[in-house]
């Protein structure tokens, strides 16, 4: 008999047991002596039988899929949370849907409507674009949610939300660089509609005001959050006058493109500049100068993710809101 044919009945019958105890055991569930149980096991892996993925999600109303939806999966940061998440779910059994929307907050719709038509378990959606209004609607077409780096204004009973507390990694950061003392410190900042970009702009611009040095709006320039565009945007910044003493990048690509420009320009690095980014990339302990940062346990977060959204899906206790605070990582482009 072809290895795709074969059912649970043909299990049960080559352990001689009911079909419904064969079902318990492999179901993991019903009171199964621990000697029936490894010989229905056995019997199934020898019969080569597979449980039919669709005849068990009707059953269960589950389909133990799950939607995962990054901004851009080739940043660094996004991808270790998404193996993060995808660790945890294939521990208990779940599989991951993952969908990349580049930026584009149309793109991240048409993402989040295939995976509601698919009927995933529950959503882990990290940094939103969307406008709120759109993203609470889209929301309802989920059982579960679980936000990274976004939350709602009004939050949903089927959400949590996972942030990190950029607003005060900023302003660590840019105060570290005025203690060092420099004086005209760029912004390099993301996509304007980045939630983490708006905080970590608030918080260099709250650090100036608390070290009593006033904030420069022609210092800030937005950017696409990769390498390209952060080198084109430092060169642009290295060419005005005076020319910036110190760079704090929305993220560490691009950092390593400011590091970039910098270095072409013949500038160098910490002496005449210094450059701090954010996430902790590989890349970023591998380039010379070597890159100062600030870090967020990625793999753990996306781990959390997965972990809470299993929760809410067995109606047990969660936080709603957890929040994560970064760390330094001091290297050459700013030390210590």
């Amino acid at each position: 008999m072809p290895k795709n044919n074969i059912t649970l009945a043909d299990v049960a019958q080559h352990a001689g047991v009911s079909i419904m105890t064969a079902s318990r055991a492999l179901n993991n569930k019903g009171d199964v002596s621990p000697g029936t149980r490894e010989k229905i096991r056995q019997a199934a892996e020898a019969l080569g039988y597979r449980p039919n993925s669709l005849a068990r999600s009707l059953a269960t109303n589950r389909s133990t899929t799950i939607g995962l939806v990054v901004p851009d999966i080739a940043n660094p940061f996004f991808s270790e949370i998404a193996r993060g998440v995808e660790d945890e779910a294939h521990f208990h059994g779940y599989n991951i849907f993952l969908c990349n929307f580049d930026e584009d907050p149309q793109h991240e719709q048409a993402a989040l409507n295939s995976l509601a038509e698919k009927q995933v378990d529950g959503l882990i959606l990290c940094s939103s674009r969307q406008e709120e209004s759109d993203l609470q609607t889209q929301l309802k077409d989920f059982r579960h949610c679980v936000l990274i780096n976004r939350s709602l204004e009004e939050p949903q009973p089927h959400t949590a939300a996972i942030l990190l507390d950029d607003h005060q990694g900023a302003m660590q950061a840019a105060g570290h660089l005025l203690n060092h003392q420099r004086r005209r410190i760029a912004f390099l900042a993301g996509p304007p509609r980045s939630r983490s970009g708006q905080k970590r702009l608030a918080g260099y611009r709250d650090s100036l005001i608390q070290h009593r040095f006033p904030f420069d709006p022609a210092l800030v320039h937005h950017c696409q959050p990769d390498m390209h565009c952060g080198k084109q945007t430092a060169v642009q910044l290295l060419n005005t006058i005076p020319t910036p003493d110190a760079i704090l990048a929305f993220n560490d690509l691009i950092a390593l493109g400011a590091v970039q420009a910098c270095l072409e320009r013949g500038l160098r690095i910490p002496q005449d500049i210094e450059i701090i980014g954010f996430d902790d990339i590989p890349l970023a302990a591998l380039i010379t100068p070597t890159l100062t940062t600030l870090t967020y346990p990625k793999k753990e977060i996306g781990r959390r993710a997965m972990q809470t959204l299993l929760a809410m899906s067995h109606a047990q206790a969660i936080e709603t809101v957890a929040t994560y605070a970064p760390s330094f990582i001091f290297r050459q482009t700013s030390p210590e």
